[in-house]
């Protein structure tokens, strides 16, 4: 003989179970929105909008850093190179420049675009000199490493506090922390750059 309560804990079970079945849907929603939001190219720009010119900033073992024009803007231009180029590092790519097209804060360096024809290029803001330009040339006063510090604690607050998943910057040092000056006492205002290669950190329990 079955129970009033009983019946009542299986109806109760049985909603549980339809919210929990409602729960992963939305879940699963929500992660395939995220997954097509990390994909898409909104952020890729014509490469003949782009002109280089002959004024080298950096060069790495991956790209050379020059200035170039954007539509009447001089802007830093990461030119990639050929030998890093592949299917798989170019799914890689578009995803952290995907990334990178969703940050903004006053204290990471702007993303403005990348193109994906051949080599491409990836455009920030110019900014004037690095830390560790600086500090190769000490001098920085006490004052002026305070402020630069805080304004890069500042850009990567906003790194781990980003929304829907936090990202993690896996490489802060003084060559990825770009300077220009400003009328503070500090004489520096500090940002944040190469943080499109930065990891999402996927949240299990939210």
């Amino acid at each position: 003989m079955v129970h009033q309560k009983d019946i009542v804990i299986l109806e109760k079970d049985r909603e549980l179970q339809e919210k929990d079945r409602e729960l992963r849907q939305s879940q699963e929603a929500v992660h395939r929105y995220q997954q097509q939001a990390l994909t898409d190219d909104h952020w890729v720009i014509n490469k003949d909008e782009v002109t280089l010119t002959e004024e080298e900033l950096e060069r790495g073992s991956y790209a050379v850093v020059t200035v170039g024009i954007f539509r009447g803007l001089s802007v830093a231009v990461k030119s990639l190179h050929t030998i890093i180029i592949s299917d798989y590092n170019l799914r890689l790519f578009s995803r952290e420049m995907s990334i990178a097209s969703r940050v903004r804060h006053p204290n990471l360096v702007q993303f403005i675009g990348a193109t994906k024809v051949g080599n491409p290029l990836v455009l920030t803001e110019l900014m004037s000199t690095s830390l560790n330009q600086e500090l190769r040339r000490n001098r920085l006063t006490n004052q002026q490493i305070l402020s630069i510090a805080q304004d890069v604690a500042l850009g990567l607050n906003y790194l781990h506090l980003f929304k829907p998943q936090p990202i993690i910057h896996r490489d802060v040092s003084s060559p990825n922390v770009l300077l220009k000056p400003c009328t503070g006492p500090a004489g520096y205002e500090a940002k944040v750059a190469d943080y499109g290669t930065a990891k999402v950190v996927q949240a299990e329990n939210t």
